[in-house]
């Protein structure tokens, strides 16, 4: 009798739940519609690319089951994509430092083919074997078929200036040699404050387009960035909440990604590092926020992979370590494992390969342009109404629960910094010549973590 009751209670505050959701939306879907009747935007998209990003995807989703199967991780499938990435980063980082000058070339390979003949060993679902099989001929058929691939090239102005001066080239670096060579030859005007620090997002580009490229010269198709929508779709499916709830924030995240250009070429759309940052931070903080996700051995394995994770976007990594060192409060064997990543990179970057060309960590002092910074956000509509919507959900789930729950205080402390960053990075080192939109990127750093917010303060926990 009790059970139903709890049932029934569970349901009906699931449909208030949803029905707060919906409301939310409203606004939003009006709008959306708008945008899809002209159909300007989205000219970009073609099912070709669409098709073959997925496959693209899901034959890595696949090879980095494999992986976790190797080192003996139980993890969630996102969270397995995520660390596939890191994991092979993390290898990469190590032969460096050992002077060993290997292709990337055989160096990747090894991992596919090892992570493969791993997943069809120790995979129960035949189904899933078969389909992988079937995905790697078609990814094979694409690496041979050079003038397939080449259609898929997309020549277009760039909305930021970064992608070709700094990020394409240290992603061919990456595809053409090794991660070595992105320190041994840094861009050439990125200076001491910005050179490498997104060097895991080069990476993470330079790995996809390898693995449809093995033989041929880096170019830039429009099929790689699609891998981040499929994975922030994946990410959504996992999290443990009901259905109607999981719909209504895809449905949420699609309402702004059609509203707003700039969200979604930042985090769907460009080579850029925002995507793969913010959806690789709110997977690791998710899957280690539960201290039961993993035993204490295979806690020292995934520390050491995300210790990798720090220079993948300047404040967002930061937060991960400000989480596991300060908040989780990791023994000193996790600590030590965290910190290798970090001191790997520095090593690099700052001792055996510094910058010819270093620029001034302080630059000056210049508060007006946190005005212009203010002014510029206050006339984003979106970026209005989301802070709206933030405010009236927690004061909702204070006025139902009489407290703010631990994870919402961790996104509202992680936005708190971000936003405190982000002014101290614009008062005292960007000071002139400044693009506002740039800042804008920053605060998209905790796109996905706000994503899940609304959940979290509708149910007063992380997990159901």
């Amino acid at each position: 009798m009790l059970k139903n009751i709890q049932i029934k209670n569970k349901l009906q505050k699931n449909k208030y739940r949803a029905l707060l959701l919906i409301l939310i939306q409203v606004p939003l879907i009006i709008k959306c519609v708008q945008k899809l009747i002209s159909l300007n935007d989205f000219l970009f998209i073609e099912i070709q690319s669409i098709l073959l990003s997925a496959c693209l995807f899901l034959f890595i989703l696949f090879s980095s089951k494999g992986l976790m199967y190797l080192l003996k991780l139980n993890v969630s499938n996102a969270f397995s994509y995520t660390l596939f990435f890191l994991a092979s980063f993390s290898m990469a980082n190590f032969l460096a430092i050992a002077n060993i000058d290997i292709s990337f070339f055989y160096f990747y390979l090894v991992i596919l083919v090892l992570s493969n003949i791993a997943f069809l060993i120790f995979e129960n679902n035949y189904l899933l074997k078969i389909f992988q099989s079937i995905i790697l001929i078609i990814v094979g058929i694409v690496n041979f078929n050079r003038t397939y691939l080449n259609q898929f090239i997309f020549n277009r102005i760039e909305q930021s200036g970064d992608v070709e001066l700094l990020i394409v080239p240290n992603i061919e670096k990456i595809y053409n040699s090794n991660v070595l060579q992105v320190f041994q030859n840094p861009v050439s005007d990125a200076g001491f404050f910005h050179i490498n620090f997104t060097i895991f997002g080069n990476y993470y580009f330079a790995t996809l387009a390898k693995t449809l490229s093995f033989f041929g010269e880096f170019i830039t198709t429009n099929i790689l960035p699609y891998s981040l929508f499929y994975l922030s779709l994946l990410f959504i499916y996992e999290l443990k909440i009901d259905t109607t709830l999981k719909l209504l924030i895809l449905s949420l995240h699609l309402n702004i990604l059609i509203i707003n250009p700039w969200i979604r070429y930042l985090l769907n759309n460009s080579y850029m590092t925002e995507g793969s940052a913010a959806l690789f931070f709110v997977i690791i903080f998710y899957n280690l926020f539960d201290d039961k996700t993993h035993s204490n051995l295979k806690l020292k394995t995934v520390y050491l992979f995300v210790g990798f994770f720090i220079f993948s976007k300047l404040f967002v990594s930061l937060f991960i370590f400000i989480f596991l060192i300060f908040i989780k409060k990791c023994s000193l064997q996790e600590f030590s494992t965290l910190l290798i990543g970090p001191l790997f990179i520095s090593y690099f970057m700052f001792i055996k390969y510094p910058p010819d060309n270093p620029r001034e960590l302080i630059s000056g002092v210049n508060t007006t342009i946190i005005q212009n910074i203010l002014k510029y956000w206050l006339e984003d509509s979106i970026w209005l109404y989301a802070i709206l919507c933030s405010l009236v959900l927690t004061l909702i789930q204070f006025v139902l629960f009489k407290k703010i729950d631990l994870f919402s205080k961790y996104v509202l402390m992680f936005n708190a910094l971000n936003l405190i960053l982000i002014f101290i990075l614009y008062t005292f080192s960007w000071t002139e010549g400044v693009d506002f939109q740039s800042s804008y990127r920053y605060m998209l750093q905790n796109y996905y973590l706000n994503l899940i917010y609304a959940l979290t303060v509708l149910r007063g926990k992380i997990r159901e």
